[in-house]
């Protein structure tokens, strides 16, 4: 098959861009085990990675974090979906699937819930789309079920790359819910102080609780999803060594008990060894090789095979720089030690009272910041009612909708935009980045991280710049699009001169 032929099997008319066409090349003479792809949004990422699935003649695996990615794969390309089990109904008790007959007894024979019907799909097709849980229980359970004809798959595509250490720490991380435990009957889950104490409650209690989720699932009652969460709360504490305990990190004791690793490399470990090749692609991935240092792909290879043999590509923005220019407008520069809001909430102020025939965005990091970066704003009687701000009892989603609606003129201020979401044409023409997105230190695993000598403030800092990518691609969605990023946070002066580095090639373009 040549590249021609590979982007027509995409099950659309797909026409090759000359940079879609350098990249896969590039990916397919590598020949690497490991490639990074960083590519800005418009390049085609998706179907980058599905045409040199095709070209090395491999069944492909793409993961993703949210529904809206994967439904958009099955919109544009022709693939199978599989989504979490939850999403499906169990045909013989009406609860979810994951809380279906099958789940309770490993001699259930299997319903005839969508689930299955969508998981045999995903059995012969070429190309299957689904999500980092899914696949990770899936792996840990020595049961891909799209693996069953022979083999590991041969090509496993990690899209929105940059969240991979998220999903891989979320997916290490124990938890032991002593009020979920007490609402279900178990009086003496008063808390844990140590690992340890929560290995042995779980132990002790397992068989009970295994028990009650068997009658809970059989019976399709309404607590079965709680039971179910207990219990798996409750095998994967029991299945650890003491190893295994003494690797884990508490981050949390007493009546709600979380722990995990410093770093999730074990579990990369496998993710990485579940196929013969793999391709991690975002737009932004930690300037390359900081990634591969974090997940452990710069160690020793088991078996002794030498060092992972990964590949790192970047690509520019396919689009005039003119369209969607990042601005460094220094206007204060806040932090834990002053409250410099003034300057920049004049500037907010002047964005929102000069802008009624376009609409724009104000990023902050947090919610407290809502407040002092819009505080002029608010004042003014003819901007006060161009503001959107997040409101108690009103969800983020419905927030985001709002905005989409609203007339021109209106300024969506939120801490949760930045990311994931898409502002094409009129829904956006400017943003403001009034605080830079600094990743929490109030979250202990965080603040554990950064203290690491060898990659914490590196990691720290290439959280940020991520994150500020991220938002510059918010509002330009395509060719014809235009958005301007202006950062008003003078903290930014200092990330930039130290680590420049670690901001995504397209980005430094536009700066």
């Amino acid at each position: 098959m040549n590249l021609q032929d590979a982007f027509a099997n995409l099950g659309v008319d797909w026409v090759p861009r000359p940079i879609q066409e350098l990249l896969v090349g590039e990916l397919v003479d590598g020949g690497s085990r490991l490639s990074f792809l960083e590519a800005p949004t418009g390049i085609g990422k998706s179907a980058i990675a599905l045409c040199y699935g095709d070209l090395i003649e491999a069944k492909t695996c793409v993961l993703t974090t949210t529904l809206s990615l994967q439904n958009q794969y099955v919109r544009d390309f022709d693939v199978a979906l599989l989504k979490g089990r939850a999403n499906y109904v169990c045909s013989a008790n009406g609860l979810r699937a994951s809380e279906g007959i099958c789940q309770a007894s490993r001699d259930a024979e299997a319903c005839d819930s969508e689930y299955y019907d969508a998981r045999e799909a995903c059995r012969t097709a070429p190309r299957i789309v689904t999500n980092y849980a899914m696949y990770l229980t899936s792996l840990l359970h020595h049961s891909l079920p799209w693996n069953s004809q022979g083999g590991p798959r041969r090509l496993l595509v990690c899209d929105e790359g940059h969240r991979l250490l998220d999903q891989l720490t979320e997916f290490e991380t124990l938890c032991l819910d002593g009020p979920l435990a007490k609402r279900l009957g178990f009086d003496d889950a008063e808390g844990w102080q140590t690992i340890e104490d929560a290995v042995t409650w779980a132990n002790y209690n397992l068989d009970s609780i295994e028990e009650g989720r068997y009658d809970a699932i059989q019976y399709g009652a309404q607590d079965a999803r709680l039971w179910n969460t207990l219990y798996h709360q409750c095998t994967a504490l029991a299945k650890l060594s003491v190893e295994d305990q003494e690797a884990l990190i508490p981050l949390q004791t007493g009546k709600y008990l979380q722990a995990c690793s410093l770093w999730p490399r074990r579990t990369s470990r496998r993710l990485f060894n579940s196929a013969e090749r793999m391709l991690i692609m975002s737009a932004t991935l930690y300037g390359g090789s900081l990634l591969s240092q974090i997940l452990g792909f710069d160690e020793e290879e088991e078996g002794g095979g030498g060092r992972f043999n990964a590949a790192f590509h970047s690509a520019p923005s396919p689009f005039p720089k003119h369209r969607w220019p990042v601005l460094y407008s220094p206007r204060g520069a806040p932090n834990h030690t002053n409250n410099d809001w003034a300057g920049i909430a004049e500037a907010v102020h002047e964005y929102v009272h000069a802008n009624r025939a376009i609409k724009g965005i104000v990023h902050v990091a947090a919610a407290n910041q809502v407040e002092p970066v819009t505080r002029q704003a608010r004042l003014c009687l003819e901007c006060s009612p161009y503001l959107l701000l997040p409101e108690p009892g009103i969800t983020r989603a419905d927030t985001l909708a709002m905005f989409r609606r609203r007339r021109p003129g209106t300024w969506l201020v939120h801490y949760s935009a930045g990311e994931g979401e898409d502002f094409k044409d009129g829904q956006c023409r400017i943003q403001l980045i009034a605080k830079l997105p600094f990743p929490d230190l109030g979250d202990k695993l965080t603040r554990l991280r950064l203290e690491d000598p060898g990659l914490g403030k590196k990691l720290y800092a290439a959280m940020t710049a991520a994150k500020i990518a991220q938002i510059a691609g918010r509002g330009m969605r395509h060719e014809k699009d235009w958005c301007s990023t202006v950062i008003l946070d003078g903290n930014f002066e200092r990330l930039w001169r130290w680590h420049q580095d670690l901001f995504p090639e397209w980005f430094r373009r536009l700066l």
